[in-house]
């Protein structure tokens, strides 16, 4: 997805570098739309998944079970403090490298949530949940990125496609979530190599 900037068009003799005019129209990208309604299903699935599970981890986790599900509420709190420094972060890189730093966050987020897992502790596994909220503050602006990539008279129907992708990924995230369940039970079955 290409950052919105006006362009300016150089003279074709070649004789002068100097710009000539500004081309202020605007089209829309409809492969940035499918790109980001893609992107916010990928969201919304590690979301469910992640609040879907979290419950079961804490329990698992935690001594006192009264904190089980402290886990959703550091996702919560890590996404609702990041959220305006990740909209000044895209505003001052672009949209581009802020959802790849965004990206960046989430697989770290995801690596320290596993570690925890490994490790078996509850505390980096809040951090690790509170680290992945913070790349649900940056995937949250994919609505926006919406609009700026399409001319005015589609920036609604951008918009509500890309809210649609989030939409796919509520229902598809608890399927993928069984699905995950079914294939780990059937490996742990069977273990060939005794890694599971």
């Amino acid at each position: 997805m290409a950052d919105i900037v006006p362009y300016a068009r150089r003279c074709k003799s070649g004789a002068a570098p100097r710009l000539i005019a500004f081309d202020l129209r605007m089209r829309t990208s409809y492969r940035d739309i499918a790109l980001l309604a893609c992107c916010q299903a990928l969201l919304l699935i590690s979301n469910s998944g992640l609040i879907a599970m979290n419950g079961l981890v804490g329990y698992a986790l935690v001594e006192n079970k009264a904190f089980a599900t402290l886990g959703a509420t550091t996702f919560v709190l890590g996404s609702a403090f990041a959220a305006m420094p990740a909209a000044l972060w895209m505003a001052r890189v672009g949209r581009r490298r802020g959802f790849m730093t965004g990206s960046a966050i989430a697989v770290a987020g995801a690596a320290t949530c596993a570690l925890a897992l490994w490790l078996g502790s509850f505390a980096l596994f809040c951090f690790g949940t509170a680290v992945i909220g913070i790349y649900t503050a940056f995937g949250l602006q994919y609505r926006f990125a919406a609009a700026e990539v399409a001319a005015p008279e589609f920036r609604a129907k951008a918009i509500s496609l890309v809210l649609a992708g989030g939409i796919a990924g509520g229902f598809l995230g608890p399927d993928a979530q069984e699905r995950n369940a079914q294939l780990a039970a059937a490996m742990r079955s069977s273990k060939p190599h005794g890694y599971i």
